[in-house]
């Protein structure tokens, strides 16, 4: 039950916001045996994540890709294509529900010792906050989690037109019959093929030289690919904005290099980045803050000691999994007075869902280059591997290693490519080579067994030549005399 009576309560613990890492340092915290309070200023708990990112948006992709094996049979605006897209909205909205009801509720928290409440929130000291029915809040440690909001950039025109972000697209009631989306991020690559696969008419236009431009280029090249063989999508790159205007619809003027453009849709979806959603009066608290992080440090400490940060307000990287990790850490920190530091970002691994779908772990090509470090690259294509092949899926693997085998970096391109990615994320946490590997055993025929069978390969190549083969021919001559 949600406590709404203006009193003053004392915790051990209080959390602010109730998404990923929110939910996770507090259900951490009450199993350590402390007393927390969580804090959430919307009704329900889950955060972007469940109401308004990855949750929702890999449902729209999934009934999206269902959606496009029938498209090419329909009129692009009859009636059947906006109905599917309003059940696959439903849809949507179904999955949030469900994941809502099973663990991301008020109850399940309070049956694990947490003492919920649904208000915005202000820091009033060092130790306090005010809610804002008055009630004041004391703890000896607090947990910021507060997440990020879209990043609207400073476009003359863009705050009067009625533009989309990833906070309100699941709201649509149907199907636009033409979208622009300003950047070519995971976010306006996801969400603008997938509205594509309705049908839509999809412009994206990107700053940039390239889409995703924090993954591989190979990546980069085979979204480019898929998304070009849709005769509805335009892809524009190199792109400065110069201004939005609102006429029955949004027009984006820009401009690629000399040459200046417009294009015109119903709708607008602006996706250029994540932003730490702060405004908690944090000067009284004495936290530093600028307008796109909490500062904290290497323990999660924000400059006031007893005030921890995670997730997306200490300024990314902004992944459910990253806020997931650091709140499990950060909560035995604040609790328990251990060090455990952040994570190097080389063993950072993140998936795209777009199609084809795109995961990537560690390090890339041009940071082991920068940086002089030595690396093998072994890149295993999908024609070799029979349950690609069985299902017509294009793609590769590509694995860099240092000269010892070891994984320094990995992309997967095509096929259930978030899924097969925790393979090598083990892989790498454990420290195996990617050789290793080859000892596995995995059931035929899978993507997972295919990339056994590479990785068995090279540790083949092992006993070509060298010291290895003059061992393995010793000891065949001696167990065939016998």
């Amino acid at each position: 039950m949600t406590t709404t009576s203006p009193t003053s309560q004392a915790f051990d613990l209080i959390v602010i916001g109730g998404g990923s890492g929110g939910l996770t340092a507090a259900e951490f915290g009450a199993a350590l045996g402390a007393k927390v309070a969580l804090v959430e200023a919307d009704a329900r708990l889950g955060g972007e994540c469940l109401h308004a990112g990855c949750v929702p948006s890999k449902a729209l992709i999934h009934a999206a890709r269902r959606f496009q094996t029938i498209r090419e049979q329909l009129k692009p605006w009859d009636e059947l294509t906006n109905d599917s897209f309003v059940k696959a909205m439903q849809a949507v909205n179904a999955s949030i529900d469900a994941v809502e009801a099973e663990h991301d509720n008020d109850g399940f928290y309070e049956v694990k010792g947490v003492t919920v409440f649904h208000s915005r929130a202000e820091f009033s000291g060092k130790r306090q906050i005010t809610l804002a029915d008055g009630t004041v809040l004391t703890a000896k440690r607090f947990m910021i989690a507060t997440g990020s909001k879209p990043l609207i950039p400073a476009i003359e025109g863009l705050t009067d037109t009625d533009f989309l972000t990833n906070e309100n697209i699941f709201k649509l009631a149907k199907l636009p019959a033409s979208l622009v989306v300003i950047g070519g991020g995971p976010i306006g690559c996801e969400l603008g093929q997938a509205l594509a696969m309705f049908g839509c008419q999809v412009t994206i236009i990107s700053q940039d030289e390239r889409l995703l431009p924090r993954d591989e280029p190979e990546a980069s090249a085979a979204l480019q690919a898929s998304l070009e063989q849709y005769a509805n999508v335009r892809l524009v790159f190199n792109a400065k904005i110069s201004k939005v205007t609102a006429d029955n619809g949004s027009t984006v003027h820009y401009a690629v290099g000399e040459q200046s453009q417009q294009v015109s849709a119903e709708r607008l979806l602006v996706a250029t980045g994540r932003a730490a959603s702060t405004g908690m009066n944090l000067e009284v608290a004495g936290i530093e803050y600028t307008d796109r992080l909490i500062v904290t440090n290497a323990k999660f400490q924000t400059t006031n000691k007893h005030v921890y940060a995670v997730g997306d307000v200490m300024g990314g990287p902004n992944f459910t999994h990253v806020a997931v990790d650091q709140a499990v850490s950060a909560t035995q920190n604040s609790l328990l007075g251990l060090g455990r530091r952040k994570r190097n970002l080389n063993e950072l691994a993140w998936a795209t869902f777009t199609y084809p779908e795109i995961a990537h772990l560690g390090a890339d090509e041009a940071s082991l280059i920068a940086s002089k470090t030595a690396y093998r690259k072994e890149v295993i294509d999908f024609n070799t591997i029979d349950k690609a092949v069985a299902d017509q899926e294009t793609g590769l693997i590509k694995v860099l290693t240092d000269k010892k085998g070891h994984i320094l970096g990995a992309t997967i391109i095509g096929g259930p490519a978030a899924e097969l990615l925790g393979l090598l994320v083990l892989a790498k946490q454990k420290g195996m080579k990617f050789s290793e590997l080859g000892g596995s055993l995995h059931a035929y025929p899978t993507y997972a067994f295919g990339l056994k069978v590479f990785a068995s390969g090279l540790s083949l190549r092992t006993f070509e030549s060298g010291p290895r083969r003059k061992l393995i021919s010793l000891l065949r001559r001696i167990s065939l005399r016998s």
